[in-house]
Formats: structure tokens, C-alpha cells, sequence
């Protein structure tokens, strides 16, 4: 082939980094723009139908949001650890975390979380339609993007495009997306995310 294009150009100097590392011919890359081909329209809130389907999957009051499938590279573990910290520090109305994803590779962790005291009532895992994903965005105080990995994130300039706050993990693929508007910190420190967390809550 003549070139290849890569979701970003961090992808791009991976792709590079590989053929030099295997020594196979050196292809030019193009990296495409990160966007998000999700158009929001303002939609009528049919504020029962909210509502009940809040009270439905468990929120009480304010929360934030993580947007992404259940496997290993979303790092919910830390997530996990994150809120263990904030009901050590007897944080009473801590928001609440409402997971959006499907998929069944966390399985274990999921079972942790339900049963872990500290977390059962206060990280909360979705399946929304589309008009229910559009509520939770925009009832939600922020967004949390915990990954280690991302090679083509939508699940931060969705957020962005909804208007909403981000803190997301300190890796090149978000930090190309995310530059200076949001806040970053070590993916692995759930001390760090617990701090974040509070602090921007509060």
C-alpha cells in the first residue's frame, strides 16, 4: 500500500515505531482527527421516564459518569479502589459512580464492587438507550475516563461535547485529544483519582 491512516497520531508513531522495531518498509502514515460522529440534538425530557429509570438502576442524588466497555483497559479497578478511599474518608455525600458499558471480561471485579459495603450503593453499572445515555450525560456533575489504553477514544469528546469536565488518565492517545482542557492524573494512583475526585466535587 502507498500509506496508511491511523486513528490519531499516536497510533501513528506506534504503527511507525513498529515497522522500524520489525524492520518492514517504511509506509507514510496520515493521522485522522479525533472527533465524535454523535450529533446532540436537544431532546424533550420526559421527566417521569427520567426519573424512574434513575431510581430504577440506584441514583440517589449527584453522581459522575465513566462511558466504556467492561474490559481490562478501562481500568474500573482503579475506579474501584478510587471510591474505597473516598468512603474511608467518611465523605457522607460523596456522588455516587454510574458505569456505562456492557461486556463481561470484569466479571470478578464487578462482583467485588456489588459486594463491597464501601461501593454496592455507590458505583452503579448501566445499559442506557440512547435517550437515557443523553440524561445520565447531562445530569451528571462530571465524567471520569480511567484508561490505561485508548486508540480511538469517542468517549471523551462525547463528554467534552456535552458540555461536561473530564478527568482522565495521564496517557499520550487522551492527552492529544484532551490538551489543556481537563485534568489528568496517574491511571494506577487511586489516591490520586480519590483526591481528584473530591476536589473537583467539592
Amino acid at each position: 500500500c502507498n500509506a496508511f491512516l491511523s486513528g490519531g497520531e499516536t497510533a501513528m508513531h506506534d504503527m511507525i515505531k513498529y515497522q522500524n522495531e520489525s524492520k518492514l518498509p517504511h509506509i507514510d502514515g496520515y493521522p485522522v482527527r479525533f472527533g465524535s460522529d454523535i450529533i446532540h440534538r436537544q431532546k424533550d425530557e420526559d421527566r417521569k421516564a427520567v426519573a424512574d429509570y434513575f431510581n430504577q438502576i440506584g441514583i440517589r442524588g449527584d453522581y459522575i459518569i465513566a462511558v466504556g466497555s467492561l474490559d481490562q483497559r478501562k481500568n474500573y479497578d482503579t475506579l474501584y479502589k478510587a471510591f474505597t478511599i473516598l468512603a474511608d474518608y467518611n465523605w457522607e455525600d460523596r456522588p455516587q459512580l454510574v458505569i456505562v458499558g456492557k461486556g463481561d471480561a470484569c466479571i470478578d471485579l464487578l462482583n467485588i464492587i456489588r459486594q463491597d459495603p464501601r461501593t454496592e450503593k455507590h458505583i452503579i453499572f448501566a445499559s442506557p438507550t440512547d435517550d437515557m445515555l443523553y440524561w445520565l450525560y447531562k445530569k451528571s456533575k462530571f465524567a471520569v475516563l480511567a484508561s490505561v489504553y485508548e486508540g480511538w477514544s469517542l468517549t471523551l469528546p462525547e463528554a467534552l461535547g456535552y458540555g461536561k469536565f473530564v478527568i482522565a488518565s495521564d496517557v499520550a492517545p487522551i492527552r492529544e485529544i484532551g490538551r489543556d482542557m481537563i485534568a489528568y492524573t496517574d491511571p494506577y494512583d487511586p489516591y490520586g483519582w480519590a483526591d481528584k475526585i473530591l476536589h473537583y466535587c467539592t
